[in-house]
């Protein structure tokens, strides 16, 4: 998340988020449950959280985690600490620390990690498959990258209004199933790709839009636009869409989720 209004949008939603993050904490829970499944293949070793935003997945993480040192990340310095403060009212005897990491900036060499997990937030990487290969390089043989993302294929609702109306459709580009697994493949990673759907319920257009701005996940990152209410360009896909649908409207998400591993050796 080097791109400034990335960061500054996430720590501006810092006080709404958790209420707010429905989508967000439900893949975090989707991908909890694998890996508390598969929690006795991972290798012995430490264990990353890239992204820990407010630690809404930080704390359940925690729980799988016990017996391992665990360090919690995030590009924001003021996201960190609102993590840290739930993380100590969570932590009993689990060894942790804090880091400030961007994604769009990861250091080549970083310690060896058994585990890397990371919730919602692969999505933001400039170059997807370059981010992939740096965190495969800190793994240890056998160490596993959990991880879930929301795909191209969310928010068709959003897409069929702007093209029966002829308007933009500004969400920002999100990876699908093939790039991931293309991407892993090149890493020399194997990987387990789960796919959910699940829809939201908003009372109206705009609702949905304040939404992602109450999350921080109104950025546009190819774009100097953003796709948030109080920005003009979006008021006639917001108008289409309410005249055009019964109100509350749905809005559909498409999650991928499950691992990378790092083959022995």
């Amino acid at each position: 998340m080097n791109s400034p209004p990335v960061i500054s949008n996430f720590e501006s939603s810092c006080a709404t988020y958790d209420a707010n993050a429905h989508i967000q904490t439900i893949a975090a829970n989707w991908l909890l449950d694998l890996l508390a499944e598969l929690q006795e293949r991972i290798p012995p070793g430490d264990a990353l959280e890239l992204g820990c935003g407010t630690g809404v997945f930080s704390s359940s993480l925690l729980s799988v985690c016990r017996g391992r040192r665990i360090t919690f990340s995030d590009a924001s310095e003021r996201l960190l600490e609102t993590c840290r403060t739930r993380i100590g009212m969570a932590q009993r005897s689990t060894d942790t620390s804090f880091e400030r990491l961007d994604i769009n900036a990861l250091p080549e060499q970083h310690g060896r990690l058994a585990l890397i997990a990371s919730s919602f937030v692969l999505q933001w990487a400039d170059n997807f498959e370059v981010c992939l290969e740096t965190l495969s390089n800190w793994l240890v043989p056998g160490g596993y990258l959990f991880f879930s993302v929301p795909t191209n294929e969310s928010f068709s609702e959003w897409q069929r209004i702007c093209t029966l109306y002829n308007l933009k459709y500004t969400a920002n580009h999100l990876p699908n199933e093939e790039q991931i697994i293309r991407a892993a493949r090149r890493s020399g990673l194997s990987s387990r790709i789960l796919t959910n759907s699940h829809t939201i319920r908003y009372k109206d257009a705009r609702s949905f839009f304040r939404s992602l701005k109450l999350t921080g996940s109104h950025t546009r990152v190819d774009s100097s636009e953003k796709p948030e209410a109080a920005n003009p360009s979006l008021w006639p896909v917001i108008r289409a869409w309410n005249e055009s649908t019964l109100k509350p409207i749905d809005v559909s998400y498409h999650i991928a989720y499950g691992y990378l591993r790092k083959p022995k050796q």
